[in-house]
C-alpha cells in the first residue's frame, strides 16, 4: 500500500505550486511551504496521537486524511478558489507524518530486531524511489490527458489521484490484520 500511496504523492511535489500559480497566486513557493509548517505542528501531535490509538487508525487517518487533501484540490481546479488548494496544501504535512512516521514506528515494533534494516531499506526503497519514479511517470501522463493549455482539468487530476488514494486506503483497511491484544 505505501509504494502505491507514494505514486500520487509525486504530483503533490511536481504540481501543486504549478497550480497555485494557474489560480493566480504571486508566490506559489512560498505557499507550498504551509505544507511544511504543518508538518513541523504534526509531529510533537503524533506522540500523543501514538498513546491513544492504535497504529492501523493512525494510518488509516493518514490515507483518509490524504483522500481529502487531494479533494480539495480538486476541488479547487473545479471553482478556480486557490483558498481550498491552500487547505489542500495545509493538510499534506498532516497526512505526510501521520502515515509515514506511524509506518516506520510500526516496523519497528513489528519486524524481527535482525530483519529491522532490511525492512526499513526496502520501506525507503518503495517510498523514496520505486514509488516516486512510477509517480513521476504517471502523473506526468495524468496531467498531459488532463490538464488542457488553459489550465482547465486540475480537478480530473486530482480526484483521479485522490480515488487512488482512497483505494489504498479502502485495501488497507480490510487486508490489514493487527496483532491482538496481550501479543508481543
Amino acid at each position: 500500500v505505501t509504494g502505491l500511496f507514494s505514486v500520487p504523492l509525486v504530483a503533490f511535489y511536481m504540481y501543486s505550486a504549478e497550480m497555485f500559480g494557474m489560480l493566480g497566486d504571486k508566490t506559489p513557493t512560498a505557499t507550498m511551504t504551509i505544507g511544511q509548517w504543518s508538518e513541523i505542528a504534526a509531529m510533537p501531535l503524533l506522540g500523543l496521537l501514538m498513546v491513544r490509538f492504535r497504529l492501523k487508525t493512525l494510518l488509516m487517518w493518514g490515507l483518509g486524511l490524504s483522500v481529502l487533501r487531494y479533494g480539495l484540490s480538486g476541488y479547487a481546479g473545479l471553482t478556480g478558489i486557490v483558498a481550498w488548494h491552500i487547505a489542500g496544501v495545509a493538510l499534506h504535512g498532516v497526512c505526510y507524518t501521520i502515515y509515514f512516521v506511524t509506518a516506520q514506528v510500526y516496523l519497528d515494533r513489528r519486524v524481527d530486531p535482525a530483519m529491522r534494516g532490511q525492512a526499513q531499506g526496502l520501506f525507503g526503497l518503495m517510498t523514496s524511489g520505486i514509488g516516486p519514479l512510477v509517480g513521476a511517470l504517471f502523473c506526468a501522463w495524468l496531467r498531459a490527458v488532463c490538464v488542457d493549455e488553459t489550465g482547465a482539468g486540475w480537478q480530473n487530476f486530482w480526484w483521479i489521484l485522490a480515488g487512488i488514494i482512497a483505494a489504498c486506503w479502502l485495501a488497507f483497511g480490510l487486508f490489514y490484520r493487527g496483532k491482538k491484544a496481550g501479543n508481543t
